[in-house]
């Protein structure tokens, strides 16, 4: 029963840290449609103040987004190994 538990342990770690990959790259496509439809407000304003500004924005909020998608992969990669650590010691508890 605990080698089943350890096993049953170690996958959640593994579907722990693919979520994480998944969540980290759904945050990098989103990243880039704010980036691409920002850039695209800034190419149609006249010159300016205001086109630097908007394209100033633009590469801070794709900062952010890359921020968090690093964050989110680091947690969910983190939790993933924690939880496949305490499946290896379950495992070779029993």
């Amino acid at each position: 029963m605990e080698q089943f538990m350890s096993g049953l342990v170690i996958v959640m770690g593994l579907l722990s840290a693919g979520v994480g990959m998944v969540s980290a790259a759904h945050r990098l496509r989103r990243a880039d449609r704010a980036h691409r439809r920002i850039t695209t407000l800034a190419a149609v304003m006249p010159e300016g103040w205001a086109s630097w500004f908007v394209g100033g924005f633009s590469s801070l909020s794709v900062g952010t987004y890359w921020l968090w998608a690093t964050a989110a992969l680091l947690g969910w990669s983190t939790a993933g190994l924690l939880l496949i650590g305490l499946g290896l010691r379950l495992f070779w508890r029993a």
